[in-house]
């Protein structure tokens, strides 16, 4: 691959650009910020003299590089290609971040991470949880199985080794001990621990125990909110091992039917108490419900998606099938129900932070532009503009520790940069029109930036021969 596709240049100008201050929600009009060696170096009324780089600004606006908090880098050794293809779709959608969320590519992932730091390649930067742990016959392929509390805290000890940022848990059903290692010898490596919840313990046991981000809030808010949680857990718990299992589906269903407004404040209230997050994931539920409604191939997107993905994603060759009627019904009010949640969420303190569950076997999330879909969702859901905007910009920074050094447009902080044609103060939906990528000390214009979708295109039209 032929580095730098943008100039690297020594020092980048960025003249007469209103930045916006994430912190306070206001922008700084006919502001020139000065970048060097990938941090911002400083900002200031007009460009230096010695600039290698200026870029003109004026009539734009400036952001902190984009989030996303939930994408998945998996398919298999024959779908590396796919997901690498995958890594340049998101500089060009403004997402010069990652948090992926677990795979069975892990290897490649982590060798994906070491050559983008070191601008080998392009692609955002990645967080990355390694492998998932599951229970002893894990859903995904590539997952760590745990049976017992020694084989998660050796699991846990094994991601530490590997080079994993967090602990991802993805179990259906865990005994609380075996939570609480995996969350102990977590905590001893200074590693968060996100995930799904599991359905034969309470939210608050799993809270408690140490999940610190929960996923996905049209089911797991749910199953915190009804009137008896452990009702409807033993009767997953009786069924888990017969004939007839309670399907995800027949769960979601009677958490609905059990959903009680006192037992939903007592949940959220837990949240804030124990300092947890949150990542909604709303953009893969609204997709979702198109699955077997329209086909996509006419979406200006679908040309960008290599076709091992592609075929994933498709109802008739991907796990995903086309729900019923009655199905269908049935998710959006679980969709509606979690839209719901988030302004709740908001209102007592609970942080958000949007994640889109981008990947392999998630239908039609179309990488980097589902990421404008889940903050434009969050606006919908009830959040301000800048509410929204935070989601994707300081919120993850917060949840990573990182305010010193990322997060915000300021003076020795990293210059992951996003320049776009409107104010997202005023319409959460301007983070969409990019002009310019700064990622990894690298200026992408819009000339690059076309180039690199041009170059994704090529590389899914080949992969569909």
């Amino acid at each position: 691959m032929q580095l730098p596709i943008a100039l690297a240049a020594a020092v980048i100008a960025i003249q007469d650009v209103s930045v916006i201050d994430v912190i306070k929600g206001k922008a700084m009009p006919a502001k020139t910020v000065i970048v060097k060696d990938g941090k911002v170096a400083d900002i200031v009324g007009r460009a230096p003299r010695n600039a290698t780089l200026v870029v003109d600004g004026k009539g734009k606006f400036l952001i902190p590089g984009l989030w996303d908090m939930h994408v998945h880098i998996r398919g298999g050794v024959e779908s590396i290609p796919d997901n690498e293809t995958f890594l340049k779709l998101y500089v060009a959608n403004g997402v010069t971040y990652v948090r992926e969320m677990g795979g069975d590519i892990p290897e490649t992932v982590f060798a994906w991470r070491k050559e983008i730091e070191e601008g080998k390649r392009t692609g955002p930067h990645l967080f990355t949880s390694g492998p998932k742990l599951d229970g002893p016959k894990p859903s995904w392929p590539g997952s760590i199985p745990v049976a017992n509390a020694e084989e998660g805290r050796q699991a846990v000890r094994k991601l530490h080794l590997m080079g994993a940022d967090f602990v991802k848990v993805y179990f259906d059903y865990i005994e609380a001990p075996v939570l609480r290692a995996i969350a102990e010898e977590a905590e001893k490596w200074k590693m968060p621990v996100a995930g799904h919840f599991a359905r034969n313990l309470t939210i608050r046991e799993q809270v408690e125990a140490g999940i610190r981000d929960g996923q996905h809030a049209r089911f797991y808010l749910l199953q915190g909110s009804c009137t008896d949680e452990r009702y409807v857990a033993r009767e997953f718990i009786k069924r888990r091992n017969s004939e007839k299992p309670m399907g995800f589906d027949e769960w979601t269903k009677k958490l609905m039917e059990e959903f009680n407004p006192a037992q939903e404040r007592s949940l959220i209230g837990m949240l804030v108490d124990n300092k947890a997050w949150f990542t909604p994931t709303l953009a893969v539920g609204a997709a979702g419900l198109t699955v077997g409604m329209r086909t996509y191939h006419d979406d200006p997107r679908a040309k960008y998606i290599p076709a091992n993905i592609w075929k994933s994603w498709d109802p008739a060759s991907g796990i995903r099938k086309a729900p019923s009627d009655e199905v269908r019904s049935l998710r959006a009010l679980v969709q509606r129900k979690g839209l719901e949640f988030i302004p709740k969420m908001r209102d007592a303190g609970v942080p958000l932070l949007a994640g889109t569950d981008t990947g392999f076997a998630n239908n039609y999330m179309f990488p980097g532009w589902s990421l404008h879909d889940e903050i434009s969702l969050m606006r919908e859901a009830g959040l301000t503009n800048f509410e929204a905007l935070q989601t994707a910009t300081i919120n993850p920074v917060r949840y990573f520790k990182l305010e010193k050094t990322h997060g915000t447009i300021a003076r020795d902080k990293a210059a992951d940069l996003v320049m776009i044609d409107g104010n997202p103060l005023v319409d959460i939906r301007n983070t969409a029109k990019i002009s310019g990528v700064m990622v990894n000390g690298k200026w992408y214009g819009k000339a690059d930036l076309d180039k690199l979708l041009g170059e994704a295109a090529r590389e899914a039209a080949i992969s569909r021969k």
